[in-house]
């Protein structure tokens, strides 16, 4: 019966009309059976006819207009099908366009095979529909939608009853993904997910050196931010090393995912590098994390501030535009997607691939995978070219030993060094500057200049390890394996009662297959318009875009716009201005009797920070952010400048400066103790890390007595480049075991220069305390008075 409908209906679709199942029956007398087939346009709409202002989906419509038209498919006893009609009349007129014709134009098994291909491929319905139409025009070609719910149908048999996130995960298990997620225990529902490919899990352990970082929107139907982690290849390719789909981007979101990426790494070894943009929360944990690393801002969020600086300074024109190009030019960038190179590129090229903005977890992952798969090839390619090329090259002997060994990019950074020694001239090693051996771990014009003219050869060893690692480590090499520790852990289970080795196997069990799990897909977020609000003001660089015209991202928005703003000037010192943070001056402040009278006239506001042992460095975060929870982050650089310097043993001394990496490298947002609290010597640092004079007053009262003790004025040990005095200054006081910052106006007195800087600054910053003579003589002359 169902070959004979077959048949008949392909004779209905040869003369453009379809046939459908009407009544399927059996005789009850001889026992056999027969079908009633009508017209697909037959019979009345059986669904309720809504009103269509209060309907979900308005100007719904319907094919059935009650065609007359059926045929009788009937079984003989002698094993035939006799198929007659019985009302061979239309009362409509037949389908003149194939492609409009849902069945006329469905996909026979050929197409269908073709699509199945494709979509494998990650390929777009759209590219596939056209591939259609390539392999044979003449044949009836299905519509976007049918391709679309074909895919779908593909897709839902796949799952065979999971849900998408419990696919996501059966699909990540089977290629032995490395995963993580957070769940609420209440719902089930996926709150934090966080997926890597071994082979880029390969590629971070062997390059481990500088970790890109950002975020981007609009990647799944459930509204919530992609957080990528990106690595670099010593021949200047990107790699992912992973990605994190979080329900929140705060500090504890952004810990989650930083404790992830470190859990890749073996304990001893640690990024030196870290590239963001100035998200706060994400900073703040990246010091606690990483602290080690040195934290840089990504050259394209720096041009946008840079763009919303000048277009305040200099307006909207011709001026602000020459500005705008001279500096990128300054960044070593002529466009603007030269400055997306490194984190914006990287996760630009995943949304390609991604496409839509509504996927669901499993459609992410496969489209996120087929991505990777294809920068893994290129990588590997990039790899084998760099073993097997070689640069022409005109120095002689000099790079000779570098073939094949060490990257080509490595080879060229070389070169343009030499070709700068050559531009310097005489007196090569002291104008050098020695930059590159500092930032790449590569020879520098003076010592490459020197070993051509002494006809030297530069060997191997002489470059950083991360240029002559061509090859990346295979899993069977993991330096973070613990084979030994889980054969010793097995060997206990074995032994232990048969109650708890069950319970241990279904922890395991749970463990590696969590599409078994009861996990539900995240909670759906109502608005999914870029990166969530949630009060956020917008950027300067997005005030001064808008303003003028134009988007973020480059599409023209009406200057007339209305949009909130909110304007923020800074103070001359560089430091926050006046804000909700600070408390104005009254006379009810409880310690106003302990602040040097010749400076109280000058007092306007001060800010207390929270009492938990980090109060120092909280009045430092306060200055640098208007916020007092960067203290973490402001540990790490203090941390970073103390070590580096020589200078800092000669003012602390041997036994305190081997104390530093505790005390300072506390790191932990929790209450500490006074062995890590702020030392006075500590503001060295940081005067000289942002170029300010900060001012100590320490202040007590013994019997009634006011007493000022080791107050010092702090000035810079070095100065930056084409700086001749520091930007501000700024007052910190000390009073029973805490900080607090000061704001002082005016010409306010200053306490002596600390006895140390003398005899352990630069030549650069000679002279400087002669800034602040008068403002010193009058403080010493009010502490005479006393």
């Amino acid at each position: 019966m169902d070959k004979a409908f077959s048949w008949a209906n392909g004779i209905a679709l040869q003369h453009r009309f379809s046939l459908v199942k009407s009544t399927y029956k059996v005789n009850n007398s001889s026992k056999l059976r027969y079908l009633y087939a009508r017209c697909n346009r037959g019979g009345n709409y059986k669904g309720e006819v809504k009103d269509p202002e209060k309907a979900l989906r308005a100007n719904t419509s319907t094919l059935k207009c009650k065609c007359p038209f059926n045929v009788k498919i009937q079984e003989l006893r002698c094993g035939s099908v006799m198929i007659k009609p019985r009302d061979d009349i239309h009362n409509h007129e037949l389908t003149v366009y194939t492609d409009g014709h849902r069945r006329r134009a469905a996909m026979d098994d050929e197409q269908k095979a073709y699509v199945l291909e494709q979509a494998v491929a990650q390929v777009r319905p759209a590219h596939i529909r056209r591939g259609l139409y390539v392999q044979n025009p003449d044949k009836p070609q299905p519509t976007i939608r049918q391709i679309y719910n074909f895919i779908s149908k593909l897709s839902s048999q796949e799952r065979g009853g999971r849900n998408h996130a419990q696919q996501m995960f059966q699909r990540a298990v089977k290629h032995n993904y490395l995963w993580f997620m957070e769940k609420n225990p209440e719902t089930d529902q996926l709150t934090d997910i966080f997926m890597a490919h071994p082979e880029g899990v390969q590629l971070f352990r062997t390059y481990f050196y500088v970790i890109c970082i950002d975020s981007t929107y609009k990647t799944n139907k459930y509204g919530m931010p992609l957080v990528e982690f990106i690595g670099v290849t010593p021949s200047g390719k990107n790699f992912s090393i992973g990605y994190a789909i979080v329900t929140s981007e705060d500090e504890n979101g952004y810990r989650w995912c930083l404790e992830k990426i470190r859990s890749l790494l073996p304990e001893n070894v640690s990024p030196s590098v870290v590239v963001t943009d100035r998200e706060l929360a994400l900073t703040n944990m990246i010091a606690e994390v990483f602290p080690n690393a040195a934290h840089f801002l990504c050259t394209w969020h720096i041009a946008c501030a840079v763009e919303a600086r000048s277009t305040k300074v200099f307006g909207k024109g011709v001026a602000c535009n020459r500005f705008n190009i001279r500096w990128k030019k300054i960044m070593y960038a002529s466009t603007e997607e030269e400055l997306f190179r490194r984190v914006e590129s990287a996760h630009a090229a995943l949304k390609k691939w991604l496409v839509s903005s509504t996927l669901a977890l499993d459609t992410l992952w496969t489209r996120a995978h087929a991505f990777l798969e294809g920068q893994h090839v290129e990588i590997r390619k990039e790899l084998e070219y760099n073993r097997s090329k070689h640069l022409h090259q005109n120095y002689g002997d000099l790079f000779t030993l570098l073939k094949g060994r060490v990257a080509i990019k490595a080879v060229i950074l070389m070169i343009n060094e030499f070709k700068r020694g050559e531009t310097l001239g005489v007196g090569l090693t002291d104008r050098c500057g020695c930059v590159l051996v500092r930032t790449h771990g590569l020879l520098c014009a003076c010592r490459l200049h020197d070993m051509y003219q002494n006809k030297h050869k530069v060997h191997v060893e002489d470059v950083h390890e991360f240029w002559r690692t061509l090859v990346y480590s295979n899993p069977s090499d993991n330096p973070c394996s613990n084979v030994d520790r889980l054969n010793d852990l097995l060997d206990e289970v074995r032994g232990s009662d048969p109650t708890m080795q069950r319970g241990i196997m279904d922890y395991i069990y749970r463990q590696l297959h969590p599409e078994d799990e009861d996990i539900e897909e995240p909670a759906v977020r109502e608005s999914r318009r870029g990166r969530p609000r949630n009060g956020r003001n917008l950027s300067a660089v997005e005030h001064a875009r808008r303003s003028s015209g134009r988007s973020s991202r480059g599409t023209s928005t009406p200057a007339s716009t209305p949009h909130a703003s909110t304007s923020i000037s800074f103070n001359t010192d560089g430091s926050a201005p006046l804000e909700k943070n600070y408390v104005i001056f009254h006379v009810n402040f409880g310690w106003t009797h302990t602040i040097p009278t010749a400076t109280s006239e000058f007092l306007t506001a001060f800010y207390d920070p929270k009492a938990d042992g980090h109060c120092g460095f909280r009045c430092i975060s306060h200055a640098l952010r208007g916020d007092e929870e960067g203290y973490i982050s402001v540990r790490g650089a203090l941390l970073r400048e103390l070590t580096s310097d020589p200078r800092y043993i000669d003012i602390f001394g041997d036994v305190e400066y081997r104390q530093i990496p505790t005390r300072v490298g506390f790191l932990r947002p929790v209450h500490c103790g006074p062995e890590y609290w702020m030392d006075g010597r500590d503001l060295y640092g940081f005067a000289t890390i942002h170029n300010w004079a900060i001012c100590l007053i320490t202040s007590n009262i013994f019997n009634g007595v006011r007493l000022f003790i080791v107050c010092s004025t702090y000035l810079p040990l070095r100065a930056l480049p084409d700086v001749t005095q520091p930007f501000g200054v700024m007052v910190i006081m000390l009073f029973a075991n805490h900080f607090i910052r000061l704001h002082l106006e005016g010409n306010f007195p200053m306490p002596p220069v600390h006895v140390s800087w003398e005899r352990t600054r630069d030549a650069s910053v000679a002279n400087w305390d002669n800034l602040y003579r008068q403002r010193i003589q009058t403080w010493r002359n009010f502490l005479n008075n006393i």
